[in-house]
């Protein structure tokens, strides 16, 4: 249940911008408003889950969505691709469901008017495979998550991983629309949602790690598949690929997410201690550090390409929801590791971001060197001119175990 009526009355204006609450020290008006919020986002995280990640509903979707590829392809060739963008256009603007199947009926080809027919009588494939964060490595989620973000690498994806287990339907899907720049007003000034609320900053994670790779088949074909060995089979085909693709899509365009990346694994190259026994790692204090640098490199002309983010200072420092979430992407996929520490200012206490690359992160940094040299060497020579400037603290682990954790033990 979500109070509309509560977040609506919560709403002021502030420096032109609408926020959540009134700053008018009543604590419990906070608190409520708060409250109402946090329903909202706990609505959000429980749609993706029982809706939007229910393997009937992602069947039926992937099904529509492969007939009206073939409508639209069929179209294309018939009548050229002006008439498809605007055919498309009309999909949002005036058509209804029968509508819809009528254009399938028309342009697709007869598997596709025989899987319209299975939806409308409720019979639709059954999940064969389905992989989500639980059951991928940190390394092949990160990487499934990066593809599953690019509309034309993720159909890639899909189409050859189709071609190779023949006879199925693969859906790969991340959630979407995680709130990153809802305001708060409390006590004398504002700030994010999420650094108020310990259960929304949760649920924005929550959000950010929910990702499925799914194959659906004919019923007939999901018995024939049923098993232990088959699934194996379908986890190796997925580890060997996703890397492959994400390499090929590297060669034509850059991917800002590995920007950030590179910069977490600088900062521990610049850092990284091993003494005999023990080893040393960097934890980055303060994320705004991060916003400030990567703004600078968006503005190097080496990295600009890489760091193509944009920024605001609405907030009192640089701020971009695009760089939030790609690091709360990095966090969720298990990449990086994220603390709060808590300090107090003007008699309130706040939470402050501090983040460290987990084991997985660090050799998957060092992976991403390799396809990004010239780049990486800018960065760190960049780092080095300020690298006592660097808010951080510095982590001590056995070296032994630092070596497990990390897969470098001989």
């Amino acid at each position: 249940m979500i109070d509309l009526d509560q977040i609506l009355q919560s709403l002021s204006i502030k420096d032109g911008n609408i926020v959540l609450g009134f700053g008018d020290g009543c604590s419990y008006d906070e608190d409520m408003a708060l409250t109402a919020a946090e329903s909202m986002l706990i609505a959000r995280s429980h749609h993706y889950n029982a809706i939007i990640h229910h393997p009937h509903l992602q069947s039926a979707r992937t099904m529509l969505l492969r007939c009206l590829e073939n409508a639209l392809q069929n179209m294309a060739k018939a009548e050229g691709d002006d008439n498809v963008i605007s055919s498309i256009e009309e999909f949002f603007i005036s058509y209804r469901d029968a509508d819809l199947l009528a254009f399938v009926r028309k342009w697709g080809d007869a598997k596709s008017s025989k899987l319209i027919d299975s939806l409308l009588e409720g019979n639709v494939y059954e999940p064969v495979f389905r992989f989500n964060q639980k059951t991928l490595s940190p390394s092949t989620r990160m990487t499934l998550s990066t593809i599953a973000r690019h509309g034309v690498a993720c159909k890639m994806f899909e189409t050859e991983l189709e071609k190779r287990l023949g006879d199925v339907f693969v859906n790969l899907d991340v959630a979407s629309g995680v709130p990153k720049t809802t305001r708060v007003f409390v006590g004398e000034g504002d700030s994010f949602f999420y650094d108020e609320s310990a259960l929304a900053g949760g649920l924005v994670r929550a959000i950010s790690r929910q990702l499925s790779l799914t194959a659906f088949a004919h019923r007939d074909v999901a018995t024939c598949r049923d098993g232990e060995e088959a699934r194996m089979m379908m986890k190796d085909t997925v580890d060997e690929l996703s890397p492959r693709l994400l390499g090929f899509i590297r060669q034509g365009q850059y991917l800002p997410i590995e920007g950030i990346m590179l910069l977490f694994y600088a900062v521990h190259s610049l850092f990284e201690e091993k003494g005999k026994d023990f080893v040393s790692i960097p934890r980055i204090r303060n994320i705004t550090w991060l916003y400030k640098t990567v703004r600078n490199f968006g503005q190097h002309e080496k990295l600009k390409y890489l760091f193509d983010y944009k920024f605001h200072e609405k907030y009192g420092f640089p701020y971009s929801y695009r760089v939030y979430e790609d690091i709360q992407v990095l966090v969720a996929m298990g990449i990086v590791d994220e603390d709060l520490r808590y300090y107090e200012k003007a008699g309130r206490y706040h939470q402050r971001y501090e983040y460290v690359l987990t084991e997985h992160g660090v050799t998957y940094g060092k992976n991403l060197v390799g396809p990004y040299q010239y780049e990486f060497r800018e960065i760190i020579n960049m780092l080095k001119m300020e690298k006592h400037s660097i808010p951080r603290d510095i982590v001590t682990l056995p070296l032994k175990r630092y070596l497990r954790e990390t897969g470098l033990e001989p």
